[in-house]
Protein backbone atom coordinates (compact mmCIF):
# COMPACT_ATOMS: atom_id res chain seq x y z
CA UNK A 1 0.00 0.00 0.00
CA UNK A 2 1.45 3.25 -0.82
CA UNK A 3 2.21 5.95 1.80
CA UNK A 4 -0.69 8.26 0.73
CA UNK A 5 -3.29 5.23 0.45
CA UNK A 6 -2.03 4.47 3.93
CA UNK A 7 -2.52 7.45 4.92
CA UNK A 8 -5.66 8.27 3.16
CA UNK A 9 -7.10 4.89 4.93
CA UNK A 10 -6.57 5.48 8.70
CA UNK A 11 -7.92 9.40 7.77
CA UNK A 12 -11.53 7.35 7.19
CA UNK A 13 -10.57 4.63 9.77
CA UNK A 14 -10.23 8.12 12.47
CA UNK A 15 -13.14 9.66 11.53
CA UNK A 16 -15.59 6.57 11.60
CA UNK A 17 -14.17 5.57 14.85
CA UNK A 18 -14.79 8.99 15.70
CA UNK A 19 -18.22 8.69 15.40
CA UNK A 20 -18.56 5.30 17.00
CA UNK A 21 -16.73 6.95 20.09
CA UNK A 22 -19.32 9.62 20.27
CA UNK A 23 -22.49 7.83 19.58
CA UNK A 24 -21.38 5.75 22.38
CA UNK A 25 -21.69 8.63 24.65
CA UNK A 26 -25.15 9.20 23.78
CA UNK A 27 -26.80 5.62 24.19
CA UNK A 28 -26.85 3.22 26.65
CA UNK A 29 -24.71 -0.19 26.10
CA UNK A 30 -24.24 -3.24 27.92
CA UNK A 31 -20.44 -2.82 29.98
CA UNK A 32 -19.06 -6.15 28.08
CA UNK A 33 -20.39 -4.62 24.58
CA UNK A 34 -18.30 -1.53 25.19
CA UNK A 35 -15.01 -2.94 26.42
CA UNK A 36 -15.16 -5.15 23.11
CA UNK A 37 -16.00 -1.71 21.03
CA UNK A 38 -13.51 -0.35 22.68
CA UNK A 39 -11.22 -2.92 21.90
CA UNK A 40 -12.11 -3.18 18.25
CA UNK A 41 -11.76 0.91 17.74
CA UNK A 42 -8.40 0.80 19.35
CA UNK A 43 -7.15 -2.40 17.50
CA UNK A 44 -7.95 -0.60 14.28
CA UNK A 45 -6.35 2.80 15.18
CA UNK A 46 -3.23 0.57 16.33
CA UNK A 47 -3.16 -1.74 12.91
CA UNK A 48 -3.78 -4.69 14.73
CA UNK A 49 -7.52 -5.88 14.38
CA UNK A 50 -9.01 -9.12 13.26
CA UNK A 51 -11.41 -9.25 10.83
CA UNK A 52 -11.82 -12.76 10.70
CA UNK A 53 -13.37 -13.17 14.23
CA UNK A 54 -15.66 -10.71 13.07
CA UNK A 55 -16.06 -12.78 9.82
CA UNK A 56 -17.31 -15.74 12.16
CA UNK A 57 -19.23 -14.36 14.46
CA UNK A 58 -21.26 -12.52 11.63
CA UNK A 59 -21.81 -16.45 10.32
CA UNK A 60 -21.98 -17.76 13.61
CA UNK A 61 -24.97 -15.27 14.44
CA UNK A 62 -26.48 -15.62 10.80
CA UNK A 63 -26.86 -19.47 11.74
CA UNK A 64 -28.55 -18.53 15.09
CA UNK A 65 -31.35 -16.31 12.98
CA UNK A 66 -29.15 -13.06 13.50
CA UNK A 67 -29.86 -10.68 17.19
CA UNK A 68 -32.42 -8.75 18.12
CA UNK A 69 -32.43 -4.83 17.29
CA UNK A 70 -31.00 -2.92 19.75
CA UNK A 71 -28.51 -0.14 20.28
CA UNK A 72 -25.69 -2.37 22.29
CA UNK A 73 -25.96 -4.18 18.91
CA UNK A 74 -26.04 -1.35 16.64
CA UNK A 75 -23.05 -0.40 18.32
CA UNK A 76 -21.41 -3.61 18.07
CA UNK A 77 -22.06 -3.84 14.13
CA UNK A 78 -20.64 -0.07 13.47
CA UNK A 79 -17.40 -1.77 15.56
CA UNK A 80 -17.66 -4.66 13.84
CA UNK A 81 -18.01 -2.15 10.27
CA UNK A 82 -15.06 0.07 11.15
CA UNK A 83 -12.75 -3.60 11.52
CA UNK A 84 -14.18 -4.27 8.51
CA UNK A 85 -13.40 -1.20 6.58
CA UNK A 86 -9.63 -1.36 7.92
CA UNK A 87 -9.59 -4.91 6.59
CA UNK A 88 -10.29 -3.46 3.28
CA UNK A 89 -7.81 -3.79 0.76
CA UNK A 90 -9.01 -1.73 -1.98
CA UNK A 91 -9.49 2.25 -1.64
CA UNK A 92 -11.47 2.56 0.80
CA UNK A 93 -15.24 4.63 -0.55
CA UNK A 94 -17.08 7.28 1.45
CA UNK A 95 -20.07 4.85 0.95
CA UNK A 96 -17.87 2.59 3.52
CA UNK A 97 -17.11 4.83 6.04
CA UNK A 98 -21.06 5.60 5.68
CA UNK A 99 -21.90 2.28 6.59
CA UNK A 100 -20.34 2.58 9.79
CA UNK A 101 -21.79 6.46 10.82
CA UNK A 102 -25.29 5.16 9.88
CA UNK A 103 -25.06 2.19 12.36
CA UNK A 104 -23.92 4.60 15.14
CA UNK A 105 -26.68 7.12 14.53
CA UNK A 106 -29.10 4.77 14.43
CA UNK A 107 -27.95 3.22 17.68
CA UNK A 108 -29.16 6.39 19.38
CA UNK A 109 -32.04 6.19 17.21
CA UNK A 110 -33.57 2.88 18.76
CA UNK A 111 -35.05 4.33 21.81
CA UNK A 112 -34.94 8.33 21.34
CA UNK A 113 -35.44 9.91 18.01
CA UNK A 114 -34.00 13.11 19.38
CA UNK A 115 -31.03 11.26 19.92
CA UNK A 116 -30.47 9.87 16.47
CA UNK A 117 -31.17 13.34 15.08
CA UNK A 118 -28.40 15.01 17.55
CA UNK A 119 -26.32 12.75 16.44
CA UNK A 120 -26.78 12.92 12.69
CA UNK A 121 -26.63 16.59 12.76
CA UNK A 122 -23.26 16.25 14.50
CA UNK A 123 -22.02 14.15 12.10
CA UNK A 124 -23.34 16.36 9.25
CA UNK A 125 -21.33 19.11 11.37
CA UNK A 126 -18.21 17.60 12.42
CA UNK A 127 -17.14 14.05 10.37
CA UNK A 128 -18.58 14.81 7.34
CA UNK A 129 -16.84 18.04 6.11
CA UNK A 130 -13.61 15.88 7.86
CA UNK A 131 -14.59 13.09 4.97
CA UNK A 132 -14.51 15.48 2.46
CA UNK A 133 -10.97 16.85 2.93
CA UNK A 134 -9.95 13.66 3.58
CA UNK A 135 -10.91 12.60 -0.18
CA UNK A 136 -10.02 16.39 -1.71
CA UNK A 137 -6.57 16.28 0.16
CA UNK A 138 -6.09 12.74 -0.42
CA UNK A 139 -2.92 11.33 1.19
CA UNK A 140 -2.77 14.68 3.61
CA UNK A 141 -3.12 13.39 6.96
CA UNK A 142 -6.09 14.97 8.82
CA UNK A 143 -3.92 17.43 11.15
CA UNK A 144 -2.44 18.91 8.47
CA UNK A 145 -5.33 19.55 6.79
CA UNK A 146 -6.37 23.39 6.55
CA UNK A 147 -9.79 23.96 8.13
Amino acid sequence: MTDSKTIHKNNLLRIAAAAIEHASKSVEIDPGAKQLIDQRIASVLAGKFDAGAIKTERNKRKGRGGWSYNSTNRMLEASEELVLLADHGGHPSGSKVQVVLVAAWDACGIDDYQKQSAEQNWQNSNLEPLIEKAFEQYGTKLEQIPN
